[in-house]
This record gives C-alpha cells, structure tokens and sequence, in this order.
C-alpha cells in the first residue's frame, strides 16, 4: 500500500490526525499522528500503529476499507485538501484523478 505509505510519512501536510485499518486480525489497528511524534523518523513506523486487545472498531477485521480524520482547519478547506494532494502525489494517476475532479 504504497499510497499508504505516502500519505503517512506526509501526515502532517496532507492534515492527517487518525486512520483506522479495518482489515487486521483479530480487532484492525489504528494509527494516530500524536503516537508518531516530530522525532521519528518515519510516521508511518510501527510505533505509530496501534492493535487493540479487544474489539474497538465496528467492521474489524476483514473490513475493506481504511478511515482518515484530518484537521479541522483542512476539513473546512476543501481547496486546501485538492492543493496538498497535488503536491504530495505527483505521480499517482488515481489521486491527480481525485484531486482534479469536480466533485
């Protein structure tokens, strides 16, 4: 999941604060930007994951899709969120789709 990946080690310009993974057995597993911390080299480490011991998140496991929170302040800037995409996937097809539609 290399857009995954991306999007991670560029947490904090694409406004990323929480993404739930539905899919891990036995309960998903969060990443949360505050366990990532300014000093780690890379966000999207390990340590920034979470598996909880007991059943947290409706849909897990074997759910097919990921949740993302951002930040308010992107939430409520969607040309904001167009313009950090852009910059940070330059080379992914599918998200200069995304980005430059209308919708």
């Amino acid at each position: 999941m290399d857009w995954l990946r991306t999007a991670l080690t560029n947490w904090q310009p694409l406004g990323i604060q929480l993404v739930i993974d539905y899919w891990p057995q036995p309960y998903g597993r969060s990443w949360r930007c505050d366990r990532a911390g300014v000093g780690i080299v890379k966000p999207a480490a390990a340590e920034a994951w979470q598996k909880p011991t007991k059943p947290a998140f409706t849909g897990a496991p074997g759910g097919d899709w990921f949740h993302i929170e951002i930040e308010l302040a992107f939430a409520q800037d969607p040309d904001r969120v167009k313009q950090a995409f852009k910059q940070i996937f330059t080379t992914t097809a599918q998200a200069a789709a995304t980005v430059n539609s209308d919708n």
